[in-house]
């Protein structure tokens, strides 16, 4: 068990860093366009292989072939490629231009990471759940019992958050930064970092949720069609991207900032106190120098 002194905790500002998250794509949706931009040329091998994309959202007159896993293998590179950039250009204020291309050692050592820790989230959680339906079976447990189980992925990805500092450092090259250093900084805040990077994945949830409604309800073949779904859909994944890695660079920004020195509660407590102190205690200095002013008129 981890004890820590509530002193030297740093307690992540849950929805004012989803905010200011959220904010920053949308504010700076030309950084956008200009990291995805290069990405764009992935449409040359959808139209040459009949738009395999549109399997995502459909599966009228799709097929599960080489085609589409090829296209999942090559939106999820340039997606990480997309990730890299934005961390980058957040985090370190790096200028962007547009058709810049930038995929090598750092972004297959984040691709790496990523791969090694969710193999060891998902090997985790399928042991747990059979000793847990094991165990549960030996003792008799009801059927409806068993559905417990699904919980335990949850809460492991949850606990599992606390290392999530360590991607953002790779994307910027940040050697010091290492599982054990995220893992001790981020004490206290899994929950808030699930559920913020939960909350950055809504909106292109939602926008290919609608789009798949859209092309199911157009249901048509023609070539201009499906060219333009398939560029909308690597968009919102994309857009999905630069949510997510725009999450990340905030609360790595955060917690490296206050990593040497973070700030005891009880200084905080006493600077709110004095603040609000003075700001009492100024307006009636000023009453009683006017009323001097006047007595010695």
């Amino acid at each position: 068990m981890e004890n820590k002194p509530s002193s030297d905790i740093i307690v992540l500002p849950f929805w004012e860093t989803v905010r200011r998250s959220f904010l920053y794509v949308v504010e700076n949706f030309d950084v956008l366009l200009k990291v995805t931009s290069i990405w764009f040329a992935l449409l040359i091998y959808e139209m040459f292989n009949g738009f395999p994309s549109i399997c995502n959202i459909s599966d009228a007159g799709c097929y599960s072939d080489w085609r589409h896993k090829v296209s999942i293998v090559l939106i999820s590179l340039a997606s990480i490629a997309v990730v890299v950039a934005f961390c980058r250009h957040v985090i370190l204020k790096l200028p962007v231009k547009y058709f810049m291309f930038s995929f090598g050692m750092r972004e297959l050592k984040y691709m790496l990471f990523n791969i090694v820790f969710i193999s060891i989230i998902t090997v985790i959680s399928i042991v747990s759940i059979f000793l847990l339906a094991y165990v549960m079976q030996w003792l008799r447990f009801p059927e409806s019992w068993f559905n417990i189980t699904i919980l335990i992925p949850l809460a492991f990805t949850i606990y599992a958050c606390r290392f999530f500092l360590v991607f953002p450092g790779i994307a910027v090259e940040d050697k010091e930064m290492t599982f054990k250093d995220s893992y001790r900084i981020t004490f206290g805040n899994a929950n808030r970092i699930f559920w913020g990077q939960f909350l950055m994945m809504i909106p292109a949830a939602i926008l290919i949720y609608l789009t798949a409604l859209l092309y199911n309800a157009i249901g048509s073949d023609n070539y201009i069609v499906k060219f333009v779904f398939s560029a909308f859909i690597l968009f919102l994944s994309f857009l999905d991207s630069c949510f997510k890695a725009s999450f990340f660079s905030h609360i790595y920004q955060y917690f490296t900032y206050f990593k040497k020195k973070p700030i005891p509660l009880s200084e905080v407590e006493n600077a709110i106190k004095e603040t609000s102190e003075e700001q009492v205690s100024k307006p009636k200095k000023t009453s009683k120098s006017n009323k001097k002013s006047k007595e010695e008129e």
